[in-house]
C-alpha cells in the first residue's frame, strides 16, 4: 500500500511537471 501511494505521488508529480511545462510553453512560446 505504501508503495502504491509512492507511485501515485510520483505520477502526480510527473503530471504536474508536464502541465507546468505546457504552461511555460504558452507563456514563453519557442
Amino acid at each position: 500500500m505504501h508503495q502504491e501511494s509512492a507511485n501515485f505521488h510520483s505520477n502526480t508529480t510527473k503530471r504536474n511537471k508536464k502541465h507546468q511545462k505546457q504552461k511555460n510553453d504558452k507563456i514563453f512560446p519557442k
